[in-house]
């Protein structure tokens, strides 16, 4: 019995499933040898003599460049890190002024004017 709001769907198969992913698994290593070739990563060579053509994948550079990327990474961290914990330290810093009473620097009250020991009621 179907709904006309709510059809039914046929389920996939597995062959259909298998067949999905053998196509996605082609096309990221298509991508790959593509991406690979513009950036001097996959070289390809053929060979007259012997009648025989390789695709040379350069491990050297390809590690190199991880890890130039991983390096990049943790400069960025070390930076976000450091900034954070400035941050922090302003945070602390305000915290500790508005506990005693001041928002601006020591000695100063809220409105910016001096303070004044004679303003203190005495008891």
């Amino acid at each position: 019995m179907t709904d006309d709001k709510h059809p039914v769907r046929p389920q996939r198969g597995r062959a259909s499933f298998l067949a999905t992913l053998f196509i996605s698994l082609c096309v990221l290593i298509v991508a790959f040898v593509v991406v690979g070739y513009a950036v001097g990563w996959v070289t390809f060579q053929q060979d007259d003599q012997r009648e025989r053509a390789t695709i040379e994948v350069e491990t050297g550079k390809v590690r190199r460049a991880a890890e130039e990327a991983v390096d990049k990474g943790q400069e960025l961290l070390q930076r976000a890190d450091d900034q954070i914990k400035n941050l922090n330290k302003e945070d602390v810093k305000e915290d500790s002024h508005q506990m005693n009473g001041t928002e601006g620097t020591p000695g100063e009250n809220t409105d910016g004017a001096a303070r004044d020991k004679t303003d203190t009621p005495q008891g």
